[in-house]
């Protein structure tokens, strides 16, 4: 197997950047993708736990009930706003771009 497949292998399967970092032995692109995909999913972990946050008081409120669960489950269901829809295309993205890219180094 190639070094660059393996590179691509381990920014697909690990974490966006690892293979250009831990295979390829290029910081400033590893680190690049790394950064940029970190902070993306910390945005969409703090969004959801947001989310389950405003769940979990609106169920303290309303007690044990059926109606009262699926209101605060209904109320709590993800919407998409601009800052969660952002981050998950740029960490997709991000992850997209280190495969490709760590594919494309041939001899850099």
């Amino acid at each position: 197997m190639r070094i660059e497949s393996r590179a691509a292998l381990v920014s697909a399967l690990v974490f966006p950047g690892a293979g250009q970092l831990l295979v390829l032995r290029r910081p400033k692109a590893g680190l690049c993708h790394l950064v940029l995909a970190a902070t993306s999913l910390g945005v969409l972990l703090l969004a959801a736990g947001l989310r389950a946050f405003v769940a979990a008081q609106g169920l303290a409120e309303a007690g044990p009930s059926l109606e009262a669960f699926l209101a605060v489950a209904a109320a709590a269901w993800p919407s998409a706003d601009l800052p969660t829809l952002t981050s998950l295309f740029v960490f997709l993205g991000t992850w997209i771009y280190s495969t490709v890219d760590a594919l494309r180094t041939e001899g850099r």
